[in-house]
């Protein structure tokens, strides 16, 4: 065979060229999936803390509505009943706030026409029965199932207590405000 008429000579890749391009390719991927990972990281965190802020809203939203619900019902009556000396305006209101009303945390509570019974057969419909109310911060460990075997972190938590219409005890202390010890026990 002569020179002039031998076939051409097919040309591949060589073995380093192809180890060369596989290396730069798999560069390219961690850098393409660190940047989708970091992404999908801020994402997820930014979607937790509106979630959280949206909870948050909710719950002050709900709070500002019961507040704004707290009875005054003002009236005339005489300054001492056993010997009155003038009129005077009283009010119904029991609001109290601040701390250690409801074991060592800052609390408010008061009395709102909620309609909230235990016995609604014989109360039900009746919406603007009154109630006592308050939310007060508890501190203390996270209830977790002993089942899933985590250990319990400790956080704050705003409780929620609403006392039955039936159950009314704003006017049965010399106090008035004994009430509240209860709330602690029987929190949402």
């Amino acid at each position: 065979m002569s020179l002039a008429t031998s076939p051409p000579r097919l040309r591949g890749f060589t073995l380093i060229e192809l180890l060369v391009a596989m290396g730069v390719l798999a560069m390219l991927f961690s850098i393409v999936a660190t940047i989708i990972s970091q992404n999908t990281s801020m994402w997820r965190s930014a979607t937790n803390k509106i979630e959280a802020f949206q909870g948050a809203r909710a719950a002050f939203d709900s709070i500002t509505r019961q507040l704004s619900q707290a009875t005054l019902n003002t009236y005339w009556d005489y300054d001492n009943p056993n010997q009155p000396t003038r009129y005077r305006r009283k009010a119904e209101l029991h609001f109290l706030a601040g701390p250690g009303l409801a074991g060592n945390s800052h609390a408010v509570f008061f009395q709102a026409h909620g309609g909230k019974t235990g016995e609604s057969a014989r109360y039900g419909g009746l919406d603007g029965l009154l109630n006592a109310s308050g939310f007060f911060v508890e501190y203390g460990e996270e209830r977790v199932p002993p089942l899933l075997g985590l250990q319990a972190k400790k956080r704050f938590r705003l409780m929620q207590w609403t006392q039955d219409t039936e159950n009314l005890a704003v006017y049965q202390t010399a106090s008035g405000h004994d009430w509240t010890a209860q709330a602690e026990a029987e929190a949402l």
